[in-house]
């Protein structure tokens, strides 16, 4: 696995789904509404698929990548994911 490529599909596919919620929300009724809807939820089966492939890559020692393992570069979704969820409080 190329845990960056993942992390990298998995980035888009949630951009895809904001996008097609939004254009969804915008017609509000309709068949293509409803069109666009599914096509989301069909993204969204495919976001999970992807974090359980990384998850399960990780958990057996597999590579972070590099957006996680290099903090500091200005993208605020880089740095370690761990730390970035302390730092709401969680644990």
């Amino acid at each position: 696995m190329n845990s960056d490529n993942t992390l990298a599909e998995i980035r888009g596919l949630l951009a895809y789904i904001a996008d097609l919620e939004t254009r969804s929300r915008e017609l509000d009724t309709g068949q293509e509404a409803a069109d666009l809807f599914e096509a989301a939820d069909d993204q969204r089966v495919a976001v999970a698929d992807k974090f359980v492939a990384l998850d399960k890559w990780l958990s057996d020692g597999g590579s972070l990548p590099a957006a996680w393992a290099s903090p500091g570069d200005g993208d605020s979704r880089r740095g370690n994911p761990r730390s970035d969820h302390d730092q709401h409080g969680s644990q």
